[in-house]
């Protein structure tokens, strides 16, 4: 009944997808328009592996498309989203194509599927569509969830989402868990699981491999260096008087905010003039740079992030005096201790690290000048710590890859017919 409920609902759905197109917004106008649609960057001699990573869930397929080209570059890999902010990663990896998943209407799902053939579908984390399983069950096409994540409070954990997952994540071949708390949960909200495996966090391989492979940045040393990354404006306000305090006990700052045009980086920096600390941008100063010249390097340029986190001792990750805080695996990864705001109960690593007491939570009205002393004690202990905990926690795209071997996946798969792009 259920599952007759939802086909119902999404049949009537995409009748309204002409209308969608209309709506001025972005996100929704994307999916209405490229649903369905591949585009081949390079010709398929076989099925391929399909991965689906809806959006920021690239994080967790990076490292596993990175594997299986490295391991089995013959084998053709498609890689579908639903989100256009995902675009410019997706562009950046090494497939053979970039496709819209499907709207979750049982033709629109059928149509796909003729003309993609994979061998398997490959879930990132959470997002699951109950058609799309079906079918896929239905032509015995194995469909994976890896790096499965489960939360409380989620908006999959209600009562309703739950009624209209439960039979698709029942469909599902395996399920591979970050952790057991998320296998337990898992079974908790959607019944009995026939098959599932804790595995780990695929994204810890991906922050690590980036870190090692990412430009270095030709940053001269300093033994005192606060970096604050992904700040939003309530971040800064919130911890500008602090960092001036701060200043006058010989620490120097790389400030990256989140964004990075022009009006919130001109707000920036003459906030922190007005703090009477000097300021360099990345834009413009770097070339030459001397921190005898400037307290504060002001990252006015995307993509320099992880690349600063090394050469700094102590990290605050943004969003955490706004809403949620952004991801503190990086920072981490370099060896920092970690400092955020109120709201950071959204991300695991955040509290899983904190009960470490390598991620600390500050107010607005905290003496940072205290903290951040007494953290540089025993700094090089703690940096040892921090990247022996994070190295404990890497590994799961190897397990995964072994998990995929015994299912076969890596065995010759022919196409049926030739797959060309839209």
């Amino acid at each position: 009944m259920i599952s007759f409920l939802y086909s119902c609902a999404m049949s009537i759905l995409q009748h309204l997808l002409p209308i969608v197109k209309f709506i001025p917004h972005k996100k929704l106008q994307y999916f209405a328009t490229h649903q369905g649609q591949v585009n081949i960057n390079q010709a398929f001699q076989s099925k391929p592996i399909w991965i689906h990573a809806s959006s920021g869930e690239i994080e967790y397929a990076a490292s596993l498309i990175r594997e299986i080209r490295l391991t089995n570059p013959e084998i053709p890999i498609l890689v579908t989203h639903t989100s256009l902010s995902s675009l410019n990663a997706l562009k950046k990896l090494d497939v053979h194509a970039i496709g819209v998943l499907p709207f979750d209407q049982k033709n629109s799902v059928k149509k796909f599927l003729n003309r993609v053939q994979p061998r398997i579908c490959l879930l990132a984390r959470t997002d699951l569509w109950p058609e799309m399983i079906s079918e896929l069950e239905n032509r015995k096409i194995p469909c994976c969830l890896f790096s499965a994540t489960f939360a409380k409070g989620s908006k999959k954990s209600g009562f309703i989402a739950s009624l209209f997952l439960r039979p698709a994540i029942q469909k599902l071949t395996q399920i591979y868990y970050v952790a057991t708390e998320d296998q337990n949960l898992c079974e908790q909200l959607y019944g009995p699981i026939k098959t599932g495996l804790v595995l780990g966090d695929t994204r810890y391989d991906q922050v690590v491999h980036r870190l090692l492979n990412s430009k270095k940045i030709p940053l001269p040393y300093f033994e005192k260096i606060l970096l604050l990354g992904s700040t939003w404006a309530e971040d800064e306000t919130a911890l500008m008087a602090s960092v001036a305090r701060l200043k006058s006990s010989g620490w120097k700052f790389i400030w990256v905010p989140h964004e990075v045009h022009f009006k919130p980086i001109n707000q920036l920096l003459s906030q922190l003039k007005n703090k009477s600390l000097s300021v360099g941008l990345y834009s413009s100063d770097f070339a030459n740079w001397n921190w005898k010249d400037f307290d504060v390097l002001l990252v006015d340029q995307v993509g320099q992030l992880a690349s600063l986190y090394s050469h700094s001792q102590i990290a605050f990750v943004g969003g955490s005096f706004k809403k949620q805080v952004h991801s503190v695996m990086e920072p981490l990864a370099a060896g920092c201790t970690v400092l955020v705001g109120p709201y950071h109960h959204n991300n695991r690593e955040a509290l899983e690290f904190k009960e470490l007491d390598f991620v600390i939570e500050i107010d607005a009205a905290v003496d940072l000048t205290s903290i951040c002393q007494k953290l540089m004690l025993d700094h090089d202990r703690r940096k040892s710590l921090i990247l022996s905990q994070v190295g404990l926690r890497t590994g799961a795209t190897k397990k995964l890859m072994g998990q995929l071997k015994t299912m076969g996946v890596f065995d010759a798969h022919p196409l049926e017919q030739p797959l060309e792009s839209n």
